[in-house]
């Protein structure tokens, strides 16, 4: 056996020889590829030999005995950091997402404050403290916070908030505020009624009295400042001027005389027929402002019964106008001062208004459902719409009713939203009655 496999080495080291002799060229390139391949194995091993290690002897780091200081390999520290588990965190760590505390006076007294929790990125939370002035927040996200109380006639204080799983005990010092009371003219307190406040720079504040008619305001704007009070049934009581610091706590006491009640009677002029439905609508005039029709403090706009007759209840001493509009009759507007002599009855009168009789030719034979309403000009030269639309018959045939007869007027016809056709102006004068033809395309 042994000579055979000396004769084939023998025989394979004399063709090498050969074919390198012969081919000198193909035998370099080829020594050139092995000696390639080989150092790319030498590399590949080495680089196997590196690391293959590691995982040995982190392995048996961290199944060793964590009191053995004679270990030199650089991942000791790591296997020393990952050795606490969760059994070993401490409690106060693991209720660090609650942020809890207390808000009381500077004598120690709790009060029920509105808490905020600020984050630094303007996130924040809302909560309200309970009778004991204790507040909590269940769960924070972690970061930067600070912990704000309010408390109506105190200070706002804000403050850092302190490390989580700490009592914050916020103490609250008196500070600036508006508080006081509305009262009628007998001491009774006037509940629900308005008070605002309103100052430069756009400021306004609006507040509703309690059952005991008291109100506040906790943060004013300092400097001179105007106030309304609005209660339905009480004259309007308006101030202005009133100076305010910010530093100091101020009383403010507002005594409200009782409004004037009186009944608004509309009849028809020519027979003296009460008129039903009759709508009642109040302008301002003089110094009342539109933002007593918002509080709703009074009680207009309203529409007549069966009688023909509204009651008024509490309007504000004041000047008033008072439009009144019905189907059929020319709305009228009528300035109206409000005192002692109004008591009892007011009577309005409406004349029947102008009738505009018409008829509707529209190409493609569609004449029902055209809906028309009126307009008058105005004395500074506008439109406007006035009394009832109305909608046209089969036949084409419509009737507007309620337009004044002392101005003039023209005739809408709407498509949906679109104005399709309006009509020649209609000047005042004759009996009343107009009548007109109306083509559409």
């Amino acid at each position: 056996m042994r000579a055979h496999t000396s004769a084939a080495v023998a025989a394979s080291r004399r063709y090498w020889q050969l074919w390198v002799h012969e081919h000198p060229e193909r035998a370099a390139r080829f020594l050139l590829a092995c000696a390639l391949l080989q150092l790319l194995m030498l590399a590949f091993r080495s680089s196997r030999a590196e690391s293959a290690p590691e995982p040995l002897r982190e392995r048996a780091a961290l199944s060793a005995p964590a009191a053995e200081p004679k270990s030199s390999s650089p991942l000791a520290p790591r296997a020393a950091q990952q050795a606490p588990t969760a059994a070993a965190v401490p409690s106060a760590e693991r209720s660090s997402e609650e942020v809890f505390g207390r808000v009381v006076d500077l004598e120690g007294r709790p009060l029920a404050a509105r808490v905020v929790l600020r984050y630094a990125d303007g996130r924040h939370l809302e909560g309200q403290g309970d009778e004991d002035g204790r507040f909590r927040f269940p769960a924070v996200e972690a970061g930067d916070i600070s912990v704000e109380a309010l408390h109506p006639g105190h200070r706002t204080l804000r403050r850092d908030a302190a490390p989580r799983g700490t009592e914050i005990v916020l103490e609250l010092a008196r500070g600036s505020g508006l508080r006081g009371r509305v009262v009628d003219l007998s001491g009774r307190p006037v509940s629900g009624a308005f008070v605002e406040a309103r100052g430069s720079a756009g400021y306004l504040e609006l507040r509703r009295t309690d059952e005991d008619g008291r109100y506040e305001i906790p943060r004013p704007a300092s400097g001179m400042l105007s106030f309304t009070v609005a209660s339905a049934g009480h004259d309007l009581l308006e101030t202005s001027r009133v100076p305010v610091r910010v530093e100091d706590e101020q009383l403010e006491d507002w005594v409200l005389r009782e409004g004037i009640s009186f009944a608004i009677r509309v009849v028809d002029a020519a027979s003296g027929a009460p008129i039903a439905g009759a709508r009642i609508t109040r302008q301002p005039a003089g110094r009342l402002s539109a933002d007593d029709l918002r509080r709703r403090a009074f009680p207009l706009p309203g529409v007549t019964g069966k009688d023909g007759t509204y009651h008024c209840d509490g309007l504000p001493r004041a000047g008033v106008i008072l439009g009144i509009a019905a189907h059929g009759f020319a709305p009228v507007a009528q300035t109206l001062h409000i005192d002692e002599s109004v008591r009892g009855e007011q009577r309005f009168a409406l004349d029947r208004g102008r009738v505009v009789r018409g008829r509707i030719q529209a190409r493609g034979g569609v004449r029902a459902g055209w809906v028309l309403s009126l307009e008058q000009l105005t004395e500074l030269g506008q439109w406007t719409e006035v009394g009832a639309r109305a909608t046209s018959d089969a036949a084409g045939r419509f009737e507007l009713t309620g337009a004044p007869v002392d101005r003039p007027l023209r005739v809408i016809v709407w498509q949906g939203r679109v104005r399709a056709k309006i009509s020649e102006q209609l000047e005042p004068g004759g009996d009343g009655l107009q009548e007109l033809l109306l083509e559409l395309e």
